[in-house]
């Protein structure tokens, strides 16, 4: 995207979209007094465009805006700049091109999250350790919401990041601003082999800011792989409660998990359990007329208070 500071039409922000690589094309616009630092809506530039959404690079392109005079770390709207947008990618040549051209790795976006965290959506280890070698911080470096890159590793499903972070030394008992472990993460995220990776026994009983453990985060995205595997490790997992008095069974049932649900009870739930609203989890699940939820608390030993109700919403 180069804007012509010759043209009339500058003021009206004009855009010459230039992704495909024609370097000889690139010249012809830069000879004619196009402003290699222009920016379209996103305020993206030239440079950073030359990362490409197949995740291909342009290093050829890049060179020459470079050497005519592209800032390096200038800034789109949301806060990135080029460096971030090679490493979402994981291109090592063209991390390395910037960072010789005096780019900083330690640049955060308006969430506070650095190219390192961003390379967390990459499968290059490569990247991700040239990264953490040129900056400043250490493998645990937050971002604004304290999230790590472990914990953006979980966010991204990329086991193969999330093992090397781990071998680098990072703190898989972190949490961020919402009291969220990489294992909170991961199972946020349903991935059986992130949460295997991760959660060792004493994790089970972190608590989120609304007292969330693990085992609760399962039950309410319909993991049930995960509720399982949290269940091997610590059995009792399934009376867990938040800080509203509810239990995993209460999550499963509110969101229609009718498998969790399932296994839940066969392992011992206590379907009868009150939370701070005076409410069970069948309860939630004739408010949201969830009709298989209500067939498997029926087929299990509810009470005959349990039946009245489920008469008023039918």
């Amino acid at each position: 995207y180069l804007e012509n500071k010759h043209s009339k039409a500058e003021q009206d922000g004009p855009f010459v979209i230039f992704n495909d690589g024609n370097h000889r094309m690139l010249q012809q616009l830069l000879s004619k007094g196009y402003n290699v630092n222009g920016i379209d809506q996103e305020g993206a530039t030239a440079l950073m465009h030359c990362v490409l959404p197949s995740g291909g690079v342009q290093l050829a392109c890049a060179d020459l805006l470079i050497r005519k005079g592209a800032s390096i770390d200038q800034q789109a709207i949301d806060g990135s700049t080029a460096l971030h947008s090679a490493s979402v990618v994981g291109s090592v040549s063209f991390i390395q091109l910037l960072l010789m051209n005096g780019a900083n790795p330690n640049a955060r976006d308006n969430d506070g999250r650095l190219p390192l965290h961003w390379a967390t959506a990459s499968r290059s280890v490569e990247a991700l350790e040239l990264l953490l070698k040129e900056s400043q911080y250490n493998v645990d470096v937050t971002d604004g919401s304290d999230m790590t890159p472990l914990m953006w590793s979980c966010y991204n499903k990329n086991e193969l990041i999330a093992k090397r972070l781990i071998e680098l030394g990072a703190d898989v008992h972190e949490k961020d601003t919402d009291g969220r472990t990489a294992a909170h993460w991961a199972a946020k995220r349903s991935d059986i082999n992130m949460l295997k990776l991760i959660l060792k026994p004493d994790m089970t009983y972190f608590k989120d800011v609304k007292g969330c453990t693990v085992m609760h985060v399962s039950a309410h995205e319909g993991f049930q792989a995960g509720v399982e595997y949290i269940m091997s490790l610590r059995p009792e997992s399934v009376h867990d409660t938040d800080k509203m008095g509810r239990t995993p069974l209460h999550y499963a049932a509110a969101m229609d998990r009718v498998h969790v649900c399932y296994h839940l009870l066969n392992k011992g739930a206590d379907a009868s359990q009150r939370d701070s609203d005076n409410k069970t989890p069948l309860d939630y699940a004739l408010i949201k007329q969830h009709e298989f939820v209500v067939a498997l608390f029926t087929c299990h030993d509810a009470s005959v208070g349990d039946f009245i109700k489920m008469q008023r919403y039918i």
